[in-house]
């Protein structure tokens, strides 16, 4: 049994690797809760973390591999060089944040302008979890009439618009339901991982939730990394993202970097070598001549080897030293060329599992 989500998180680590994008729809789709919901009831329970490990499979294919941004981003000892230059623009970027209105409308209301300490966080936030209501946000997908009379009905003002509402909607055919909850993500400063939260939009982490994200806009911060500075003031550290993902045809898995403008070339190397797992070995050379011998072959789909070798043979007269005795040589060149190519190019990147 596990008491918090970052201990039933880090027990699924053990089993799959769980980035962060992962996490938050295993959350989303209320498996943690369930987990919680059945704390009294040891098989249920098993049950419950089994969905959750197959879930986390499941979805790791679809969102690919994330390592470098399971961990909190604050934490960026591990791949960022903290120069001097790096945390004297983080401080400045997050002086400039700390300067704003809402920030300080927030924390003046909230916490009676008195920072909270960074291992109080958890704290705080479901203290304040309990008390506000918890609203589950319900999606009606309805013919345009029902549309028309429902706008009708906010309009009018001396009537109770949640009333009108429902009965409308109680006498409208509906489409199709979705049910969906608001999340919060937060951290105590010792936790490895982001936890969440399900929160109410219009109380007071709804508000921060809000505010959390304008800060992820302007700052190019984490949500989490906006929540933790309002609360506790912490300097979110500016440095590179780097994303590996698995594309749907598995052809072509991206390896995404955001580089902060100032770093160097260096940095960046500096940066590639320190993420977990080997690092890619440098690309064989493609030949012009077998790099056209691909594009001769996917241009002229649906003709026969021996056809295909007379016709790249009238097509490359003038070098005789690219010319195929036989379909079957030709065939046997293009293969082998089509899989060395394709291994390199899918080829496990840094952080990807075996």
């Amino acid at each position: 049994m596990y008491n918090s989500e970052q201990e039933l998180r880090e027990a699924v680590e053990k089993i799959v690797s769980v980035p962060d994008e992962v996490w938050q729809e295993i959350c989303d789709q209320g498996l943690v809760e369930a987990y919680f919901d059945h704390s009294g009831d040891s098989d249920l329970r098993d049950e419950s973390f089994q969905d959750i490990v197959d879930a986390a499979k499941r979805l790791k294919k679809r969102f690919g591999s994330s390592r470098a941004k399971d961990r909190i981003r604050t934490h960026h000892s591990d791949t960022t060089p903290m120069t001097w230059r790096t945390r004297a623009i983080s401080a400045l970027v997050a002086r400039q944040a700390g300067e704003r209105e809402d920030v300080k409308e927030f924390r003046r209301e909230a916490l009676g302008d008195k920072l909270i300490v960074g291992g109080d966080v958890s704290k705080w936030v479901t203290n304040l979890r309990d008390k506000e209501p918890v609203l589950r946000k319900v999606s009606f997908f309805v013919d345009s009439d029902t549309v028309k009379r429902l706008m009708k009905a906010q309009l009018a003002a001396n009537h109770n618009r949640q009333e009108l509402g429902l009965a409308l909607l109680s006498n409208a055919q509906t489409h199709g339901v979705e049910y969906g909850k608001l999340l919060l993500p937060y951290a105590d400063e010792s936790d490895k991982y982001v936890q969440h939260t399900t929160i109410s939009p219009t109380g007071l982490l709804g508000r921060l939730k809000k505010l959390a994200e304008k800060l992820s806009g302007c700052y190019n911060w984490s949500e989490a990394e906006s929540v933790i500075f309002v609360l506790t003031g912490r300097i979110p550290y500016l440095g590179i993202d780097c994303q590996y993902g698995v594309s749907p045809s598995g052809l072509i898995p991206p390896v995404v970097l955001s580089i902060p403008s100032w770093f160097t070339a260096s940095n960046v190397a500096e940066v590639y070598q320190r993420l977990p797992g080997k690092p890619p070995k440098r690309p064989q050379a493609m030949t012009e001549k077998l790099a056209r011998l691909i594009m001769f072959v996917c241009d002229n789909p649906g003709h026969k080897w021996n056809d295909l070798c007379r016709l790249w043979n009238e097509h490359t007269d003038t070098k005789e030293s690219w010319q195929y005795d036989n379909g079957q040589d030709m065939s046997t060149a293009f293969n082998r060329a089509r899989k060395s190519l394709l291994k390199q190019t899918c080829a496990r990147r840094p952080g990807d599992n075996p």
